[in-house]
């Protein structure tokens, strides 16, 4: 007998005893006629697909056997519920028995399950999960200006973006955001913020809701420098204030200048992109005093801001793209700027440039943690079967 018929005749050991004595030699008679066949084909590696169809003939065959054996437990006496309580009640015996062992297979088992389990963790909260306050996310959608080599993921100075959103007409409502941090004051206490420069309808248009107060009037971004109000988050109010309702109308300082409170953001809202935790919310006007422009009148002074939309029921991206197109062009018109057109694709809670090095890094993250994963569940089966082995006597069909 060849050294792959041996072999294969100790692992028909896994089959149930009847199985064995009755169909034992036939197997074996089997996978040497398999062999021979493939061989006698031309057919290259005739061993290794031998082996491959008899394995895949044991792994049919041999779970069938023993769910069969499983079921006749009744004509003994016993339930299968109750065989399998008195399998569970043995294998807690056993465990107890071997306490060294039982810490080694749960932990091996713990650190692959906790390893991936952080991996999708990370990846739902980056790419999968809408951050909370952002409603009916399907219809909005990031803008971007192109630049003359056609790369997107460039901002709008203020007066273009204002231009382009001048019409409430246009199949998308555009708002602008951009973030910036600075010092903030609260009852004689100074500590570092992160905030947002918003047009006055951006949490509206997101879908956010004032758990306290209420959010910017549409005036309240017009006159630069006039209107100095602030939006702050739901754990800035719980951390800075007490959550104490009569926060609304309370001065802060925010770079050396006075904002009055006038609202609160429901729980959980941080901003509509996940990287940026915000604690609270300016409007674009107010961008003079906050960084002490000399002229408050002169918006292109700053001239960074990202622009995200939401589509009128019905529109398209391309509908969309073409009405900012046309307002922009139009803006220019008369002006020394260079316009290479405008980019308007679905939302996500990552900017878009770095969707691709992100999930780049994730699947490489998801790579090791699979890898560990198959790692600790061989060492843990193998654990099991070497503890098996040794009592292959006691427990045999």
């Amino acid at each position: 007998m060849s050294r792959s018929g041996r072999l294969y005749r100790a692992l028909v050991r896994i089959c149930p005893r009847d199985l064995r004595e009755e169909y034992g030699d036939d197997m074996a008679a089997a996978f040497d006629a398999m062999v021979a066949e493939h061989r006698a084909a031309g057919q290259s590696l005739p061993l290794m697909r031998a082996w491959v169809r008899a394995l895949a003939d044991l792994l049919v065959v041999v779970p069938r056997e023993r769910l069969d054996q499983a079921r006749q437990l009744p004509a003994r006496g016993r339930t299968p519920m109750e065989a399998r309580l008195q399998d569970i009640r043995f294998a807690v015996r056993g465990l107890g028995r071997q306490p060294l062992f039982t810490l080694v297979a749960v932990l091996t088992v713990a650190i692959g399950v906790g390893a991936t389990t952080t991996i999708f963790s990370v990846a739902n909260g980056l790419l999968m999960r809408v951050p909370a306050g952002v409603r009916d996310q399907e219809r909005l959608v990031s803008v971007h200006r192109l630049s003359e080599d056609g790369s997107s993921f460039h901002s709008f100075g203020i007066p273009l973006y204002r231009a382009m959103a001048s019409s409430r007409d246009d199949p998308v409502q555009l708002e602008a955001f951009d973030t910036f941090t600075g010092g903030l004051v609260v009852d004689d206490t100074s500590f570092r913020f992160q905030g947002s420069l918003v047009s006055a309808n951006y949490l509206q248009m997101l879908g956010v809701r004032a758990a306290l107060g209420r959010f910017f009037h549409s005036e309240e971004d017009t006159v630069p420098g006039r209107d100095l109000v602030v939006v702050i988050s739901h754990r800035l109010w719980q951390e800075r204030f007490g959550g104490e309702p009569d926060v609304i109308g309370h001065q802060i300082q925010l770079n050396g200048a006075g904002f009055t409170v006038i609202g609160v953001a429901e729980p959980g809202f941080e901003g509509h992109m996940v990287i940026f935790v915000m604690d609270l919310w300016v409007p674009i006007s107010a961008q003079g005093i906050l960084f002490a422009r000399a002229d408050l009148s002169d918006e292109s002074a700053r001239t960074a801001v990202e622009a995200v939309g939401r589509l009128a029921p019905g529109a398209s991206l391309e509908q969309a793209r073409d009405a900012l197109d046309a307002a922009a062009v139009s803006f220019l018109a008369d002006r020394e700027q260079e316009w290479h057109g405008v980019d308007v694709y679905p939302y996500s809670p990552l900017f878009r440039a770095m969707h691709t090095p992100v999930v780049a890094f994730l699947a490489a993250l998801f790579g090791v943690a699979g890898g560990l994963m198959a790692i600790t569940s061989v060492n843990g089966a193998s654990m099991m079967l070497s503890r098996g082995a040794a009592r292959g006597r006691e427990i045999g069909v």
